[in-house]
């Protein structure tokens, strides 16, 4: 008859080794749970703020400018912060000849607090003899960095029509 090891004894040699393992490991699967959880709610409260947030193009006025070189054109959007997010940095993109293309803003990162308006002016300086180039604008976008995804709003290209 052979002899092992007795189960009282062998349930104390398992529960000893899950226990040194659990102390080994634990501390660095506590820090991994613990990074994860502060991340995911640092992203869950981003996303709830960025749902809050909201703008309104109230105006888009067009005007032809001469810079010395060549000729421009200065557009100003009117736009209102309508959510309850602070919002900045803007930016205005458009289409022209089927090309996406972006306008850089003056004062685009400060800060827009909710419930305010301000005017926006962005200037584009095109060569002498490219007079069409601006007719050829179809759409655009206004769009806020802080919540791109929420805080845009689509302009009709009709609005880029600018006289002499």
């Amino acid at each position: 008859m052979k002899k092992g090891i007795s189960p009282l004894i062998a349930t104390i040699l398992l529960i000893a080794i899950v226990v040194g393992a659990t102390t080994l490991v634990g501390p660095e699967i506590l820090e991994i749970v613990r990074d994860r959880t502060e991340e995911t709610t640092r992203r869950s409260l981003e996303d709830i703020d960025c749902r809050r947030a909201s703008i309104d193009i109230e105006d888009v006025i067009c005007e032809n400018i001469t810079t010395m070189e060549g000729w421009g054109l200065e557009l100003k959007f009117e736009v209102r912060n309508t959510g309850f997010q602070d919002l900045s940095d803007f930016r205005f993109e458009y289409v022209r000849d089927g090309e996406w293309d972006e306008y850089d803003l003056y004062g685009s990162d400060e800060i827009l607090p909710s419930d305010s308006s301000r005017t926006f002016t962005a200037n584009k300086t095109f060569e002498m003899g490219d007079e069409d180039l601006i007719n050829n604008i179809t759409d655009g976008r206004f769009i806020s960095g802080t919540c791109p995804s929420t805080a845009s709003r689509d302009i009709d290209g009709d609005k880029f029509y600018c006289d002499e």
